[in-house]
């Protein structure tokens, strides 16, 4: 059996594994895939994984820099580039490839985007941000315009790519003319000039934890965008890919250049496409081992309920919701536990529940809802990010309040002296008018606001749409 691998540190929650063992088995390869996290000497460790026999390896951070002066030799382009991702076994040692250019050129050619003679954008100046442009260089776009908080970094590109068409591309029969090559700084970035741009969002910014942010946030900017790029695939629909919608732009994650980097190194290393009805399956398989748990948080009349019963449906997934599983345990209402054992008590009971929950959630596919107060609990965020994806479903006091005006089951609401607190609350009163109701919503949201969104890897604001807006944006977190 052949053996292949991903090094690097940290390899544990690598998705390599899913797409590359698919496709041997597949393929009926008899090959294996695992992973090496390897801490230090990465000299050391390549040769011992060489005599081991290993017939190739993929190189994740913070290696595909470092191992290059260990191989026999490396793919001019990869050389230029700075960082190889692909090893492939020689008699005389390991041979380096970077075949993320080739994923992110097969994943936006499957999305119909020609780029040659196109004015195209590169956000960032790291490894990605580098394969990106120099894939723009190999695709003959008409303009490559980097743009990054630091303009020398940025700057080392354009030079870089100057010297690979001038040393590699010029000499090519029909080569062209060189792109226009531009840099830019995040904060200039209200000087580009002119419109349909391709964008490649290249950095960081987005990546879970922080999936709230965008590397420019202003609307302008999108306006001059044609179509995005975010290399960020988790969470499913970045800052960046929300801010191309609302601004006309067509966008797309990086999921499928994840899956088309490792196609291309199985095709490196075996010598054999997969074909596309292999390759699809290894995208579903992909999908699914991405696909995580989603957990609804936010204020009383945010949906959490309406929204999740019909998210799970859509996507297969078993619903449940935190308040009604306590009332099934406890065997009387909501109502009935505040009046008869106190707020407390209630709290309580939601930590014991999503402390279980996340202790067993195990290969479930989940929809949960929770109770609005649930959140505010320091341990019950923590809870809630191990059981999923945590999204805010987000929405003003005036919203808020109109969706709940008939509402008498509301402990936080529907009484006249405590509005607001998190004190013992009696539910028996239903006269609350609706202009208390608003300020009652408005002191939950000051107290709550901050932390639904600090909680939230994902926030959805519901104002001005409709429930199945509102689910799809929720299908889109994944």
């Amino acid at each position: 059996m052949e053996i292949y691998g991903l090094i690097g540190n940290p390899v544990e929650h690598s998705l390599s594994p899913v797409i590359h063992n698919t496709i041997s088995g597949e393929m009926n390869a008899g090959s294996q895939y695992r992973l090496y996290k390897i801490e230090d000497s990465p000299g050391e460790n390549l040769k011992r994984l060489y005599d081991e026999g290993l017939a190739g390896l993929n190189v994740t951070v913070p290696y595909k820099s470092r191992i290059m002066e260990y191989l026999c030799g490396i793919d001019p382009l990869a050389k230029a580039i700075g960082a190889v991702n692909t090893l492939k076994r020689t008699e005389s040692g390991y041979y380096g490839y970077n075949t993320d250019i080739e994923g992110l050129r097969r994943e936006i050619k499957e999305e119909g985007i020609s780029l040659k003679g196109r004015d195209c954008i590169v956000l960032g100046a790291g490894g990605a941000a580098r394969a990106a442009s120099f894939m723009l260089l190999t695709e003959k776009a008409q303009s490559i315009t980097i743009i990054n908080r630091s303009v020398d970094r940025a700057a080392a590109i354009a030079e870089g790519l100057k010297s690979f068409f001038r040393d590699n591309i010029s000499k090519e029969k029909e080569a062209g003319a060189c792109p226009e090559i531009r840099v830019l700084s995040t904060e200039d970035s209200d000087k580009l000039e002119g419109n349909g741009y391709i964008a490649i969002q290249c950095t960081s910014v987005g990546l879970k934890p922080d999936s709230s942010r965008a590397v420019i946030e202003s609307p302008e900017f999108y306006k001059r965008l044609s179509y995005g790029i975010d290399v960020v695939y988790s969470p499913g629909i970045t800052r960046f890919m929300q801010l191309c919608r609302e601004n006309g732009a067509g966008c797309v994650n990086g999921l499928k250049m994840l899956l088309y980097q490792a196609v291309y190194a199985y095709e490196l290393w075996h010598g054999v496409s997969p074909g596309k009805e292999v390759t699809e399956k290894a995208y579903r398989a992909l999908f699914n081992a991405q696909m995580k748990n989603i957990v609804l948080i936010g204020c009383m009349g945010a949906g959490k309920s309406s929204v999740g019963r019909i998210l799970a449906k859509r996507l297969g997934y078993e619903y449940a919701d935190t308040d009604e599983m306590i009332v099934s345990r406890e065997g009387r209402s909501i109502n009935d536990i505040f009046r008869d054992s106190g707020e407390e008590y209630f709290r309580d009971l939601e930590t014991g529940l999503v402390r279980e929950l996340s202790e067993n959630v195990g290969e479930r596919r989940l929809v949960l809802s929770t109770g609005g107060g649930l959140p505010v609990r320091e341990c019950n965020r923590s809870y809630l990010k191990k059981i999923g994806t945590v999204v805010y479903l987000r929405a003003d006091e005036e919203t808020l309040a109109g969706r709940i005006r008939n509402a008498s089951d509301r402990p936080l609401l529907n009484n006249n002296k405590t509005a607001g607190t998190e004190e013992s609350f009696d539910r028996s009163a239903q006269d609350t008018d609706y202009t208390e109701k608003k300020i009652r919503i408005r002191r939950l949201l000051e107290s709550r606001g901050r932390i639904y969104e600090d909680t939230s890897d994902y926030i959805i604001d519901t104002v001005g749409l409709s429930l199945n807006e509102v689910v799809l944006e929720g299908e889109r977190v994944l």
